[in-house]
């Protein structure tokens, strides 16, 4: 298999803040870490060392951080109790989502949105767009609803538990490839999206079901031909719910893209505003991270202290980009799927090493 020409990477904003405050809190590290005028930075740490960590081990990749607009899109008009059971956002997470947003724009990466549709939308668009140019796709990102645009050019990768999900992890997952998982999703719903289904069907019946009808139509126009009483009842009086299911599961991947695929562009190097913003938050670990030690000294001295001697700082606004300065460690090398396996090389052969990576996945041999 050739070399990939380029790597697309697209990080689920929304999910990465809750992976990052709450991977915080589990270490004892978010309680408390406050700036001077009270605000909590916790999760702006966290958000900001995964994106270092994710960054170096992906150096010259395509990055953009992709974030949702709003908590209101068009799935709503389909249906008023669309995620209505969701928990409220902690409070002390919910003043820190601007200061994400300012965070990845002092990395100098585009951060993404869309009014009247999900991350997920945007994502899948901006996958579906680079994959039909040959390009290969990463999804950082722990949803589900994902899974349906797997390919051989696309996969995603479980930050909450550091795998690669290919086609085999869908099947895993699922029960039935990619291609299919809109209409199993659409029979067994998503009690975390409110997403009602079909009552008495569970995830193993649901594939069984798709593998022998084909498509979610199919089956409900054939509903008769099933066997089991209950089964086919269920189906035939909540079969409204399933196809309704089914749009709000299936992601819209040909929505207007507030910036052109080919412009976001390959990232190289720190540029200086980020290291202004770890200064002004106090990051101190995170300056050393990123080969700023002169930097150190000068950072304000707040409280209460984080580990490692970091302290949140006031929150600095949004910045536009800057001069690059530090650039990444060279080459990634893969392992075939855990994330937590990958290390970095310094001899200038990354391109061997992101072959293999997509190699190990699509199972080709070498």
């Amino acid at each position: 298999m050739a070399t990939p020409k380029s790597e697309l990477i697209l990080i689920d904003g929304s999910g990465y803040i809750f992976r990052a405050y709450y991977a915080m809190a589990y270490s004892g590290k978010s309680g408390g870490i406050t700036n001077p005028a009270g605000v909590p930075v916790g999760a702006v740490y966290g958000f900001s060392s995964m994106l270092i960590k994710l960054l170096k081990e992906h150096e010259g990749a395509r990055v953009a951080v992709i974030f949702d607009a709003a908590r209101k899109n068009f799935r709503y008009d389909l249906y008023d109790q669309y995620k209505a059971n969701r928990s409220e956002t902690p409070e002390d997470l919910i003043p820190q989502f601007p200061l994400v947003r300012d965070a990845t724009t002092a990395f100098g990466l585009p951060g993404l949105e869309l009014d009247g549709y999900e991350a997920d939308d945007l994502i899948a668009t901006y996958a579906r767009q680079a994959a039909a140019l040959g390009e290969k796709v990463i999804i950082i990102s722990s949803d589900k609803d994902l899974m349906q645009i797997i390919d051989d050019n696309i996969v995603m990768l479980d930050p909450m538990k550091e795998k690669i999900i290919d086609r085999a992890g869908v099947f895993e997952k699922f029960g039935v490839g990619p291609e299919k998982v809109i209409d199993v999703q659409s029979l067994i719903g998503d009690s975390s999206d409110n997403v009602p289904g079909v009552p008495g069907i569970g995830p193993k019946t649901a594939a069984q079901l798709i593998e022998e009808f084909g498509t979610l139509e199919n089956l409900l126009e054939k509903v008769g031909d099933i066997k089991q009483d209950k089964r086919r009842q269920s189906l035939i009086d909540h079969a409204d719910m399933a196809r309704l299911s089914k749009k709000l599961v299936t992601l819209v991947d040909t929505v207007p893209v507030p910036l052109p695929l080919e412009e976001i562009k390959p990232y190289q190097s720190i540029p200086a505003p980020l290291i202004e913003f770890f200064k002004l938050h106090g990051f101190n670990s995170l300056l050393k991270r990123i080969g700023e030690t002169d930097s150190i000294s000068s950072a304000p001295p707040l409280t209460p202290p984080l580990a490692g001697g970091d302290t949140p700082a006031p929150r600095s606004g949004g910045f536009l980009g800057g001069e690059s300065l530090h650039p990444f460690p060279l080459s990634l090398k893969t392992n075939t799927r855990s994330f937590r396996t990958w290390r970095f090389s310094t001899n200038g052969s990354r391109a061997p090493m992101k072959q293999a990576f997509w190699r190990s996945i699509q199972k080709q041999p070498a």
